[in-house]
């Protein structure tokens, strides 16, 4: 990943909609499967320059994981009181932890299936998996490229993934209230073979950025309760051990 989106990330981190909106959702979905603060052990692998780990220290003791070295200097830097580990899946690691969140990180893994190992590996007993990856092959675009994606997913295939090694307890689209707008964009974008700086940073200032947060956010009312049918992208949460 380039050192500028690094620093695109922590510029729009605490403002730009898809960020603001998104942590709304995960602390939601969060609260119903962690329920509030206790006393457990809580990675997120990828944690890039650390948008998520203040917000996840309400559940537990957080530590972050990153791969790339521009990255873990931002954490390190804005969270000095955070353990960050300086590497990624699979480089070795002693310790196990409650609850292992890749939020937007499997798409970026070649080898899927070992990284799942690699968490199975590294969650306690009764451990809680949290992931959340891009939806929907057709709605790939330049800006899957530029974050180096591999692959986007559909629901039933992630919970055949996860299934493997997991018992699912919950699996949802969401950023479903703004999909037909996405996927008009990116399709577009793919028949006059549009560039452009990634979806992301879209809409950022202004009334814009308010609207589109809102419209994004409110899926917290529906979330966990109910399962969208379709959305850009996907939540899932799963327990340590296969289902019998």
């Amino acid at each position: 990943m380039h050192a500028t989106h690094y620093q695109l990330d922590v510029e729009l981190a605490e403002t730009h909609w898809w960020w603001v909106a998104r942590r709304k959702l995960l602390r939601r979905l969060l609260s119903r499967f962690l329920g509030g603060r206790g006393k457990r052990k809580i990675l997120e692998v990828g944690c890039s320059t650390g948008s998520n780990l203040r917000m996840l220290q309400d559940f537990g003791t957080v530590h972050g994981m990153e791969l790339h070295p521009p990255a873990v200097e931002y954490c390190r830097m804005r969270y000095p009181g955070i353990r960050i580990y300086d590497g990624g899946i699979p480089d070795p690691m002693r310790d196990t932890f409650d609850v292992i969140c890749l939020f937007d990180v499997l798409e970026h893994i070649e080898d899927e299936d070992g990284a799942l190992e690699w968490i199975d590996d590294h969650l306690a007993p009764e451990g809680v998996l949290l992931v959340t990856v891009p939806a929907f092959d057709f709605l790939w675009s330049h800006h899957d490229e530029l974050a180096q994606h591999h692959r986007r997913y559909t629901k039933p295939a992630l919970e055949a993934l996860l299934g493997r090694r997991f018992r699912i307890a919950y699996a949802s689209y969401f950023n479903t209230h703004l999909f037909p707008a996405i996927a008009i964009v990116r399709l577009v974008q793919r028949l006059l073979h549009l560039g452009g700086e990634g979806d992301k940073a879209a809409g950022g200032r202004g009334f814009s950025n308010g609207v589109l947060q809102a419209l994004f956010s409110a899926e917290r009312i529906w979330l966990p309760a109910l399962k969208l049918p379709f959305g850009v992208s996907i939540f899932a949460a799963a327990h340590k051990g296969k289902a019998p």
